[in-house]
């Protein structure tokens, strides 16, 4: 369901106002309610209770004017009486209907029940032996208790009279303070509602500045898209062309440094060889400080290469052009093999080296997150102090795979964190590095990650050094 939005802020700020006065028309709704409420639960109290009282009495003079006749009937032996005793029967029955039909406690209820009962039975009873002087006065005997639980029904009544009132009272504080509540609650409820409007009139404005901070930080892949007035909208269809724009030059770019690499690659090879030529003495022997140019330009021109194919790296990465060869392999052994490769750099600086051996599928490209891997751990020896250690942790989270590299070293700078992703940025190089680096390993890393629909970030860790946490997704063969 597309949401509606206003035109201009103009409609948007009246539409505000008009539903900040919504609360007091409630309020006033409100209070309306619990009058009639009240209104109506009064009027049953005082239809209940004055029932209740004038039929408990009307049943208890009909219970004492049908003793009195049956009694009557008893001594004089005059059976044609019973008709008048059958008529205040049936004006018992009556009597107590009405009274179950005014009542509300279980209690009452099941008193008037047991009575009904039991004058039924003496009534039934009567009828049958009405004729047998010894049973008649036997059933005459049980209007004792018939009387008693008449008394009781009675002495119920009056106090249901006084519960009546006592809960009508209640009532009436209840809604006082219901109403007082809710009148409380009105200035708070339109504060809120303010503020729901202040955010819905900066929503659009923050979403127009994250565009622009996301245009700066070169995500020319996610839309711009601006919700709010019409006019805002337009700014942000706006913004969206100048990002697909800027997304097109950046590609441009792209496959222009790409080109550029790789046509560097082969004299840079001539180069190598001449260079190895040379060293070889193949061409014939060479003096020290020959030998010494001859071994400045082998250096260099492996230097160069390594930076032409950092940056090949990371413009493939970039630009996702070539598919993921994703295969199913074990992320120990991978981790295994790339802290094995950097041994001798760990050996030659006395760092301790410590990774996960828990075994662990993950199926992606074992070529890219091997190069993640590498970069990171790079990174770490490179900072890492003499002596420092290094953890490489994994475990399985869910349907993911968590990766921390964790160091001893200098850490990284306050004011570097949000660059370190940054492509050719280099923070200050310790002085123990041999060579200095291209500035595009993290770049690369972040790349590779989000080539596999994961995440990696630097966090702040229990130690003084860099903690970097990369989230994969398990993944499967499709």
């Amino acid at each position: 369901m597309k949401i509606y939005h206003p035109r201009s802020f103009f409609i948007l700020l009246l539409s505000a106002f008009c539903l900040i006065i919504f609360p007091l028309l409630v309020a006033l709704w409100s209070a309306e309610y619990f009058m009639g409420k009240l209104a109506e639960q009064s009027t049953q109290a005082l239809y209940r209770t004055t029932g209740s009282a004038k039929n408990s009495q009307i049943l208890l003079e009909l219970l004492v004017a049908q003793e009195r006749k049956v009694l009557i009937l008893d001594t004089l032996e005059a059976s044609e009486m019973f008709n008048d005793v059958e008529k205040i029967h049936l004006n018992i029955q009556e009597t107590m209907t009405a009274l179950d039909s005014v009542m509300v406690n279980n209690d009452q209820k099941e008193r008037i029940r047991r009575l009904r009962l039991l004058e039924n039975n003496f009534f039934s009873a009567l009828e049958e032996h009405l004729h047998e002087r010894k049973k008649r006065r036997k059933i005459i005997r049980s209007y004792k208790e018939l009387n008693k639980l008449a008394n009781e029904i009675n002495e119920v009544s009056h106090k249901f009279i006084v519960n009546e009132a006592e809960n009508l009272q209640k009532a009436v504080s209840h809604a006082r303070k219901t109403i007082l509540w809710q009148t409380s609650c009105l200035v708070l409820f339109t504060f809120s509602l303010i503020t729901v409007f202040a955010l819905v009139i900066i929503r659009p404005i923050r979403q127009i500045d994250q565009g622009i901070v996301r245009l700066g930080k070169g995500d020319f892949t996610t839309s711009i898209e601006i919700s709010g007035p019409k006019d805002l909208e337009f700014i942000g269809k706006k913004l969206d062309w100048l990002r697909s724009r800027l997304a097109a030059l950046e590609h441009d770019k792209t496959k222009f440094v790409a080109h550029v690499s790789h046509e560097l690659k082969t004299p840079l090879s001539a180069l190598r060889e001449g260079a190895g030529l040379l060293e070889e003495e193949i061409v014939g022997p060479l003096n020290d400080q020959q030998k010494e140019v001859v071994d400045i330009i082998s250096k260099n021109s492996i230097k160069l290469q390594k930076l032409i194919e950092n940056i090949l790296s990371y413009n493939m990465a970039q630009a996702r052009q070539a598919p993921l060869s994703k295969t199913k392999f074990n992320l120990a052994y991978l981790i295994k093999e790339v802290a094995e490769s950097h041994k001798p750099m760990a050996l030659k600086k006395e760092i301790h080296l410590d990774w996960s051996d828990e075994l662990i599928n993950l199926t992606a490209d074992r070529q890219q997150i091997r190069t993640v891997i590498d970069n990171l751990l790079s990174n770490s020896l490179k900072y890492t102090h003499r002596k420092g250690r290094i953890k490489i942790k994994t475990k399985k989270q869910k349907q993911n795979v968590i990766i921390e590299i964790i160091d001893s070293g200098s850490g990284i700078a306050g004011q570097d964190v949000d660059k370190i992703f940054s492509p050719f940025f280099q923070g200050k190089s310790p002085d123990s590095a041999p060579v200095k680096g291209s500035g595009l390993g993290l770049a690369i890393v972040k790349e590779y990650v989000a080539n596999h629909g994961g995440t990696v970030e630097l966090v702040d860790g229990e130690e003084k050094g860099a903690h970097f946490i990369i989230v994969l997704p398990q993944g499967k063969l499709s």
